[in-house]
């Protein structure tokens, strides 16, 4: 394999795993916590506790 596919695999596998998540965060996260959307907790909490629930 040359590079360029090389390059090109791990670009298109990360693009996939980035739509996966954020299709499951938009799609879940507002089902499961509504109050969430409306009144985000401290940014420091945040990315963890999204990270680990979803």
């Amino acid at each position: 394999m040359s590079y360029n596919e090389i390059l090109l695999a791990i670009i298109g596998g990360g693009l996939l795993v980035a739509m996966l998540y954020m299709f499951v965060r938009v799609i879940l996260t507002p089902s499961s916590r509504p109050s969430e959307t409306k009144t985000p907790p401290p940014e420091t909490g945040s990315a963890t506790s999204k990270k680990a629930k979803a």
